[in-house]
């Protein structure tokens, strides 16, 4: 497995010679911002510089969004946002050339921040690791989708998983090329989400209101058992004590204030989910079950959903975009109040166990 001209080894890799950093250069406040990556070959001792682009900055307090996977697999977008606007700002992975508009400062490195990146061939990835407040620099590391045996590694001080992903997606209806892919693959391997009897995952299916208690109540590891006290509902059918769904994964989710009835005695498990209910209790869970995990919106920040101010859900859904947790899901034109599908609201969990775990959103203040 060749490495590729500029493409970087992590300094655990097999080659054990490369490593890469990054600089920030900034003219003035407000004024150009650029970033370059460098390439340290540790047996010669020598310094190679990776350009990327420069952007403009129009305030000084701005976030860079982590890689998203790109609709059309053709490259990887950060987002700079200010008072007005949200622009994408030039990113992309060429095949001969790693080009990068990420701008980290060495000294404004947040909590160790891991990030997949997505390369046009579909076929391989890129391992993005930034390192702790002056604890030093980010690595840049290349693998193949063939070379499995190395994900654990990778989920393990990632996710805190201890599982591999399989080389082949457990789901007949999840292909490699899919947006949630890596969002679902990894929620399954860790036995937070299932599919079906047939293999299949259904991701582009509405989620029922049952189907989300059950999964806000895995991935936040809450206790179920046929001992707890039930909700005042009347509409959740016969109990299944075998499986314990929907009632005790309702309950737990009712008693934890995570889930809601749709009136006093009723809870209408059959019926879907809007993508704004979805994310208003997404958002309860994090600030409920870990306060102080989400940051509060920035009166100044302006989203894609900056139009939608429903009195029950916008706030909800504001605080959702500003902290990443409809990172991966294409937001132009995206309806709050169509149907959630079983994948949106997997890549919504998946982002928050990624603000939960040790990877965290870096924010940089020029």
């Amino acid at each position: 497995m060749a490495t590729r001209p500029g493409w970087v080894w992590a300094a655990w890799s097999p080659t054990n010679i490369l490593i890469a950093y990054n600089k920030l250069t900034q003219t003035a406040p407000f004024g150009l911002v650029g970033s370059s990556f460098w390439m340290y070959n540790q047996i010669t001792k020598t310094d190679t510089e990776i350009p990327v682009p420069t952007a403009g900055q129009t305030e000084q307090d701005y976030r860079a969004r982590a890689p998203q996977w790109s609709p059309k697999g053709t490259s990887i977008v950060f987002s700079k946002r200010n008072i007005t606007e949200h622009r994408d700002v030039l990113a992309s992975i060429d095949m001969n050339t790693l080009t990068v508009t990420n701008r980290l400062d060495v000294t404004e490195f947040g909590s160790h921040d891991k990030r997949w990146y997505y390369t046009p061939t579909g076929l391989e990835w890129l391992y993005v690791e930034t390192t702790p407040k002056g604890g030093g620099q980010p690595t840049i590391s290349e693998l193949t989708s063939g070379i499995f045996g190395l994900w654990p590694k990778f989920l393990e001080s990632s996710f805190g998983m201890n599982a591999s992903l399989p080389a082949q997606s457990p789901f007949t209806d999840v292909p490699h090329s899919s947006w949630y892919y890596h969002a679902v693959v990894t929620m399954r391997a860790k036995e937070l989400i299932s599919g079906y009897a047939d293999d299949t995952f259904r991701p582009t299916e509405p989620l029922l209101r049952a189907q989300f208690a059950k999964m806000i109540t895995t991935v936040a590891k809450l206790a179920v058992d046929e001992n707890m006290p039930l909700p005042p509902f009347s509409d959740l059918g016969p109990d299944d004590t075998a499986t314990l769904y929907p009632h005790e994964y309702i309950a737990a989710a009712y008693n934890a204030g995570i889930v809601m009835g749709t009136s006093a005695t009723t809870f209408s498990p059959w019926n879907n989910v809007t993508r704004a209910q979805a994310m208003t209790m997404i958002v309860r869970a994090a600030d409920k079950l870990w306060p102080g995990l989400l940051e509060p919106v920035p009166a100044k920040f302006t989203g894609y959903l900056a139009g939608f101010r429903d009195p029950t859900h916008g706030a909800q859904a504001h605080k959702a975009e500003w902290n990443n947790l409809l990172n991966g899901i294409t937001l132009p034109g995206w309806d709050p109040w169509a149907k959630a599908t079983r994948a949106e609201v997997a890549q919504m969990l998946f982002n928050l166990l990624e603000i939960h775990g040790p990877m965290q959103w870096v924010r940089i203040v020029s």
